[in-house]
Formats: structure tokens, sequence, C-alpha cells
């Protein structure tokens, strides 16, 4: 038997193929295929964020990637250009209206009346006449500094600090003092005539009643 040697053009231990070869079909790639690729190559590698922007057009809409920093410069240019173009705003301040307060003058309360309805005004003495009036008494000095205290030389019927109103040059203090010892000087007449008024006055010092007056104590008599 003769022995050929092997045909050195194809590899040994391999048929030869016969017929026609049928291509094998490749594996579909995953979607993730391609990040685990690029994470792969690029894992030991800093990996800058990037942003999709979808760009519309009358035929397709297509996907950028643009760097997330340079789409904030973009946005803060944009957004600047977009404020120096509006309008300003003119904002129209009206100063507040002063309001005018509507002041009243006090009105003064009429004149006190006495019981039989006659109305007092103030009536101011000179102190030449108020000494007339004292020379025949037993207690000038201290009815100078009372009337002086009380009334300011003035024949006046005004509203006193209880309540009750004070007549004449000595301030008699309501009505029951002047009921009380009025009689007893054995004087007629009201508080507000000066000259009984002085002569009660008198008779009520020189009997101890100088206390009632206010005055005698701020003028130091007591």
């Amino acid at each position: 038997m003769l022995l050929l040697p092997h045909d050195l053009s194809r590899p040994i231990g391999r048929p030869r193929s016969r017929g026609k070869q049928i291509p094998q079909k490749a594996k579909p790639k995953s979607p993730n295929h391609n990040r685990r690729s690029a994470y792969k190559r690029g894992r030991n590698k800093k990996v800058h964020p990037v942003t999709l922007v979808t760009v519309r057009t009358s035929q397709a809409a297509i996907t950028l990637k643009i760097p997330t920093l340079v789409l904030l410069v973009y946005l803060s240019v944009l957004c600047s250009k977009v404020v120096s173009v509006l309008p300003p705003r003119t904002v129209l301040i009206t100063p507040a209206r002063a309001e005018t307060a509507l002041i009243t003058p006090a009105i003064a309360p009429p004149p006190p009346e006495n019981a039989s309805g006659t109305t007092f005004s103030p009536q101011p003495f000179p102190q030449a006449e108020i000494d007339f009036w004292l020379e025949n008494t037993q207690n000038p000095e201290f009815l100078r500094k009372i009337i002086k205290c009380e009334s300011q030389n003035t024949n006046v019927a005004r509203m006193d600090s209880n309540g009750l109103i004070s007549f004449g040059l000595l301030q008699f203090n309501g009505t029951a003092t002047w009921s009380q010892f009025a009689p007893l000087a054995d004087v007629s007449g009201t508080p507000m005539n000066p000259i009984a008024a002085i002569k009660v006055a008198d008779w009520m010092i020189s009997h101890g009643e100088i206390h009632r007056w206010t005055c005698a104590r701020l003028t130091g008599i007591i």
C-alpha cells in the first residue's frame, strides 16, 4: 500500500467542509451592553456628567449630550439677556396723606349760680381796696394772707377739689360753713359780698376756726 503525504494547504486533523456554510446568527446585544463596556473601559477614569437635551425638529427628534456645566452657563447667559431686554418697571410712590385733626376748643363751663339763680362772674379787687375793708377787723394780717392765697384778691365762685363750689374772696366751701357761722357773726347776705365775707371770716378766726382754711397752713399761719 502506498502512503501519500498530507495536503499541507489545509490544517491537519480538521476535515474539509463540503457544501455551503451556514452563517450563524449573532446574539442580540442587551441595551446595557455599551454601558457596561464603557464602564469596564473607563471605570478608573473620571467621567464628566452629561445632560441629554432633546432638540425637536420638523423631521425627527435629535438627542444631544451636553456637559452639565456648559448647559448651566448657557442658561445663565440666556436669562441675563432676557432680563436685560425686559423694560424697567416704574413704581409710583404716592406720599401718605396727612390727616388733619379737628381740634375742638374746650368750652368753659358756665359760671356758677346761687340759690336765687344769679350768675357770679369773677371780679378782681386791688389790694388797696381790700386793705380798706380790713381796717376795722381784729385779724387784718391773717385775713390779708388768706384772701391772697385763696382767691388772689378776686371775688369768684368756682368748683373746688371736693366737688363743691367755693364762694367769694375767702372761698367759703359749699353752703354749710356760711350757714353755720354767718348768724353767729350777726351777718346777713351771701359769701359773694366781700364786706360780709370778711366780717364772718374775722369772727371765725377770733373764735379758733382758722384751721378751716387750707391756706392758713400753706402760708404758715398755723
